[in-house]
């Protein structure tokens, strides 16, 4: 079983967004802005990766969060309706593939 109250303890949310200040493109600063995060010990990630500006196609960030993430941080992704949610199916998938399994 999962001990909650410790996996929420340090709750990290960040999308795309907003990164759009910095120097980078917003998808290299987002995945430096996460590793700094997990180096300072964030317990959960949430990718709020929604509405204007988000990224058409998150796939290939998703897959770069999963990896950075896989072991140290549970991860969330935020959704705005039923397709989206049908879409996500496919991380089961990719987290499966990440692990080797």
């Amino acid at each position: 079983m999962f001990d909650i109250k410790n996996m929420l303890k340090v709750y990290f949310i960040a999308r795309n967004q907003n990164c759009l200040h910095l120097e980078k493109s917003p998808q290299e600063n987002l995945l430096f802005i996460l590793e700094l995060a997990l180096k300072t010990g964030i317990t959960c990630f949430q990718f709020r990766e929604k509405g204007q500006n988000s990224l058409k196609d998150k796939q290939e960030i998703i897959n770069e969060v999963i990896s950075q993430v896989q072991g140290k941080a549970l991860i969330g992704l935020s959704i705005n309706n039923l397709e989206q949610a049908l879409k996500s199916k496919n991380i089961k998938e990719t987290i499966e593939k990440l692990k080797g399994k």
